[in-house]
């Protein structure tokens, strides 16, 4: 006898730790099969003559229809009406409706429709555009009441919590905001 102790763990014929050892390994090659599943899926083509991948998507799929279902945020899809909203202003430049995910008994979110991805991506000739948005706030603010103030946000980029990659300005009101905000 050698001096050393062995626990049961330490067993090679340890019956215990073997179905483990046999479902780990299952696994393990489930996830190996998936991987290759990813690595290895090709884009498939309906008759409507949508393009789709199964897995993982690509820039260079086949059909530029594609590649607009890919790229269309919530808002664009709000606009077309493909996605109801609480639409409570739209003229020829904006829409604006209520917020699902409200964070004030008021909480309007108003677009552009023309669609710019943020504020950061605005330009010179946005100018109108940008201030136009303000006016509609201030016109959907009376036509709330909201005579005791309202907040108006621009989110801009993901650390500032912008979530939808279309410029959106947050009209929000009918209690005290508390300020800084965030």
């Amino acid at each position: 006898m050698t001096g050393t102790r062995r626990r049961a763990n330490d067993d090679p014929g340890n019956s215990a730790q073997e179905p483990e050892r046999v479902e780990n390994d299952r696994q393990r090659d489930h996830y190996s099969q998936l991987r290759d599943l990813v690595l290895l899926a090709k884009p498939f083509e309906f008759p409507d003559g949508f393009c789709y991948r199964r897995i993982r998507s690509e820039p260079s799929l086949s059909s530029s229809r594609a590649r607009t279902i890919n790229t269309m945020t919530i808002f664009k899809r709000i606009i077309d009406r493909e996605i109801p909203a609480e639409i409570v202003y739209e003229d020829e430049l904006s829409l604006a409706f209520r917020d699902i995910n409200a964070q004030a008994p008021t909480h309007i979110v108003i677009i552009p429709k023309r669609e710019i991805t943020s504020l950061a991506d605005s330009t010179d000739a946005d100018e109108q555009l940008l201030g136009h948005l303000l006016i509609v706030a201030r016109k959907i603010a009376e036509q709330l009441q909201l005579t005791n103030g309202y907040r108006t946000v621009i989110n801009c980029g993901r650390d500032a919590g912008q979530s939808v990659n279309h410029l959106h300005v947050h009209l929000l009101g009918g209690r005290s905001l508390g300020w800084p905000p965030g």
